[in-house]
């Protein structure tokens, strides 16, 4: 009986110690880490393994008359920008839209993608959202002129994530937003994910097309590390973290 015991306490102690969970508060601009250069990869299918450097709205641009950050992806063979702001009334980050090379996918107004403090089970949703794209290029599929998604929906929700990337292993929070409508009566969904460390750092993002019941992935990068621009050249950011922001590992 004291041996069951102590291997039931074991097993629930065990257990107890691999739930996490954890909030991430209102970042403010300060938080979003704005002109810090970030070393991601992309794991799509075209760009597997190519390495690229990620910053956060080092300049901003106005997109349907509102300001965004310009959020820019560069690697040795392209260019992409995604377009965010903050909504300090509904202490959120939303999102206008992106472009990677000559696609473009635009929303007529900005889609909460964050709702502070993000934690886990939070869900919100938006709708008579309009989403115009144009080139955009779907595998298999060739590459489509224009499309436009009348009186989309919005749909996300937040759950706690354990993933591996390049730079380790994190505990995130995964939000994961649907935007959902149709084309000439067909349905199409574009579905946005997002893993989000305590820190608020991205640790990975994806997009993708749910069109004619196959799932065909935009874009996808994962975090590797923090570019060591205040520590020795070179010098990878596991010994470096604090001198980003006071940030601490």
């Amino acid at each position: 009986m004291r041996s069951f015991v102590f291997s039931m306490v074991f097993i629930l102690s065990f257990s107890c110690s691999t739930v996490f969970a954890f909030e991430i508060p209102y970042p403010e601009e300060k938080g979003l880490f704005v002109g810090i250069e970030l070393l991601y990869q992309t794991i799509n299918n075209k760009q597997e393994n190519q390495e690229g450097i990620f910053v956060f709205g080092q300049n901003k641009i106005i997109l349907s008359g509102k300001e965004c950050f310009d959020c820019v992806f560069e690697t040795a063979t392209s260019t992409s920008h995604f377009y965010f702001n903050l909504d300090f009334n509904k202490q959120a980050l939303t999102f206008k839209g992106l472009k990677i090379k000559d696609s473009e996918i635009i929303a007529n107004q900005s889609v909460i993608s964050i709702v502070y403090p993000l934690s886990p089970d939070k869900k919100w949703a938006e709708t008579g959202i309009e989403i115009a794209g144009k080139n955009i290029e779907i595998p298999d599929l060739g590459v489509l002129p224009s499309l436009t998604i009348k009186n989309a929906k919005a749909t996300s929700s937040v759950i706690s994530d354990n993933i591996a990337v390049p730079a380790g292993r994190f505990e995130t929070l995964r939000v994961e937003t649907n935007f959902s409508g149709d084309i000439l009566n067909i349905p199409i969904s574009i579905v946005q994910r997002t893993w989000m460390d305590k820190r608020n750092i991205t640790i990975k993002m994806s997009f993708e097309f749910n069109f004619l019941s196959k799932i065909l992935p935009i874009f996808d990068m994962e975090f590797v590390d923090f570019i060591a621009t205040d520590c020795a050249p070179q010098q990878k950011m596991t010994s470096c973290w604090a001198s980003i922001k006071g940030v601490g590992r």
